[in-house]
């Protein structure tokens, strides 16, 4: 036997499989570096405004006015906190805002909320009470909200509710199409479950 024959090929193999190793490293780094980025996009594109009707008051029969608590809230998702955080409520008319000493501000579309910071996956809440004339009511659903904030890894960032763009993710979309037969399939059991039951019992 021809042991210095065995050794160059027992080296020969053990060169290919550390060069295998290695390849194997880089290309899962990569992937987890872009997976890792990934994650982080949809957590700055996460960071929401969301607002709630907590509780009307009666309109003012003589101003046609009335009077709506709405409590607002700031959401991060994101693992890192956001600082100087500034969100704007635009309505599609003019409003006023009633202040808790009672005193009520000049109308405008346009209101300000501001907080020094909002830790990771935390949120942050006001409370608002607004003057909404009568003629606006059926309108407010399409109030709109945008979000400036600072992210420590990435500075100034800004985000705008309803969305005016989206940023599809190709993965994202082809582990979507890729789980779509197997959610039809489910579907179409289930109806055929529901059929056959039907059908046994009238």
């Amino acid at each position: 036997m021809d042991w210095v024959a065995l050794e160059a090929i027992g080296t020969t193999v053990a060169a290919f499989a550390a060069v295998a190793a290695i390849g194997w490293g880089v290309w899962e780094f990569r992937r987890r570096n872009i997976e890792d980025l990934d994650e982080r996009v949809a957590e700055l594109l996460g960071v929401t405004l969301t607002y709630e009707l907590q509780k009307p008051r009666p309109s003012n029969a003589r101003e046609a006015v009335g009077t709506f608590t709405y409590r607002f809230t700031v959401h991060n998702p994101g693992r890192l906190p956001i600082t100087e955080v500034s969100a704007w409520m635009t309505y599609p008319g003019l409003v006023r805002r009633v202040h808790y000493d009672g005193t009520v501000d000049e109308a405008s579309s346009t209101y300000e909320m501001n907080v020094a910071s909002v830790a990771g996956h935390g949120q942050h809440t006001w409370r608002r009470e607004l003057q909404v004339p009568v003629e606006l009511w059926s309108e407010m659903r399409k109030t709109t909200a945008r979000i400036s904030f600072l992210a420590p890894d990435v500075g100034p960032y800004e985000t705008t509710w309803p969305r005016v763009r989206t940023y599809p993710s190709k993965r994202l979309q082809e582990r979507l199409q890729q789980s779509r037969p197997a959610v039809e399939a489910e579907t179409s059991d289930i109806a055929g479950s529901s059929a056959q039951g039907a059908s046994e019992h009238p």
